[in-house]
């Protein structure tokens, strides 16, 4: 029986509350799962900037060759157009020299052809055959030579050509150049508070999203730009190699006809020697000839 006292005693004895464990045992268990949504959010950021940053990269490697190849293609047609103005230049003193060389035998040719003149006037008993080596010798009028005659004409024009030439060279073509590195990366900001790094994750991929975008159209532009810059220049060095080639036809043209025509006035200079030297040797044996009273008094 003494039990039974202490028995309704504890009935009326005020409970305790719980423990703060036993208080926030859910709380903790949210918070868990909320901190690993944010960890989840967090990953996938960081996957999506990782994916944009390679397609990115992918990207900029494309322009880049394309640029390479451009520039390569510029630095080509350039080098061509240098050997064809060199060529040009060399085909130009190689006439100019021919042409020395022809107007040299031209003077020469009419010495002798005054020459052989003389012996005719001197010589009246060689009048038939100084004749037949003037006959065969005249070549005043030949077809030859009338690129000799028509060069004093092309004189001026060919330096109005060659200062054309000069300008075409100072052409300045626009480098294509490197791409500037564009980074990447978005900076999360982080709170104590788990909702708010929640919502700031979660409005973070919009932002990357135009970010992202932003970036691509940004290098695209330049891409485009640089890559018209390049075709601009690509082009007029492409008109200036096809006048580059006409000037070269041209000279090349000029060369062969100077070559012609020095070819006859040395074949003409050979024929006027030869023709003169037998001459002499005739006008010198008439020389040493007796007379035909001397003779017959013998």
């Amino acid at each position: 029986r003494q039990g039974a006292p202490e028995s309704e005693s504890s009935k009326n004895e005020v409970s305790s509350l719980p423990t703060v464990r036993t208080l926030l045992g859910d709380s903790h268990g949210v918070a868990d799962s909320l901190s690993a949504e944010v960890n989840k959010l967090e990953e996938k950021l960081r996957a999506v900037q990782e994916a944009h940053a390679a397609s990115l990269a992918d990207k900029r490697a494309t322009y880049e060759r394309n640029l390479t190849a451009l520039q390569r293609q510029i630095h080509t047609t350039e080098a061509a157009s240098a050997a064809i103005v060199n060529e040009t230049h060399q085909l130009e003193h190689e006439n100019q020299a021919m042409l020395r060389h022809a107007h040299d035998l031209s003077s020469d040719n009419d010495a002798l052809r005054a020459d052989l003149v003389a012996l005719k006037i001197n010589l009246s008993s060689a009048v038939e055959f100084a004749d037949r080596a003037l006959d065969g010798a005249n070549d005043t009028e030949a077809e030859e030579l009338s690129v000799i005659r028509d060069l004093e004409v092309r004189h001026e024009a060919n330096s109005a050509n060659r200062e054309h030439r000069e300008r075409l060279e100072e052409i300045a073509t626009a480098g294509v150049v490197s791409l500037l590195h564009l980074g990447t990366g978005a900076n999360v900001s982080t709170d104590d508070d788990p909702k708010s790094m929640v919502e700031s994750l979660s409005s973070s991929f919009g932002a990357l999203a135009k970010e992202q975008h932003a970036t691509e159209a940004s290098l695209e532009k330049l891409f485009l730009k640089r890559y018209e810059e390049g075709s601009e220049s690509l082009a007029e060095l492409i008109k200036a190699q096809g006048r580059h080639n006409n000037t070269r036809a041209a000279m090349a043209e000029l060369h062969a006809d100077l070559e012609d025509a020095v070819a006859h006035l040395e074949e003409v200079h050979e024929s006027l020697e030869s023709q003169a030297k037998q001459l002499r040797g005739f006008a010198d044996s008439l020389s040493r000839r007796k007379l035909p009273a001397e003779a017959s008094s013998k």
